[in-house]
């Protein structure tokens, strides 16, 4: 998956929806993209210059996703109260059979603010180097 930051708390993502991808027959696999929007929704929150875990994530799924397909993703901040984040994000196809503006899933998410220390307790079972700027594995 591939992000590009946006104007304001938006950020987008693209996600090329491999064979491996495949839940149902031909489509992609709703696990896969519930990842995918957990990791876009969990972008956007980098603006705000900490780490942030995931409390909450409601997906819709609107339509079936081919396999081959590309998704492009926008996600945002909707609103924040102390430690809580609220964000929004939405799919589309945009290369592939079924490729147009339609929106084909949606999700809302709740993710809360933490220090970077959080994750020290987890420090041995890290699979592999950690990429991402607060130490965490990313998609």
């Amino acid at each position: 998956m591939t992000f590009t930051a946006g104007e304001g708390l938006e950020v987008s993502g693209r996600l090329t929806v491999a064979q491996r991808y495949q839940g149902g027959p031909g489509v992609i696999h709703g696990g896969i993209l519930s990842v995918a929007f957990d990791e876009v929704q969990g972008m956007a929150c980098m603006v705000l210059g900490g780490p942030v875990v995931t409390g909450h994530l409601e997906i819709d799924f609107a339509r079936p996703i081919p396999l081959g397909s590309v998704l492009e993703f926008r996600a945002r901040i909707d609103g924040m109260v102390r430690r809580k984040v609220y964000t929004s994000a939405e799919a589309r196809i945009v290369e592939g059979p079924t490729a147009g503006d339609t929106v084909v899933a949606t999700s809302r998410g709740l993710f809360l603010t933490i220090k970077p220390e959080h994750f020290a307790p987890m420090a041995d079972f890290v699979d592999g180097v950690p990429v991402s700027p607060f130490g965490t594995s990313s998609l």
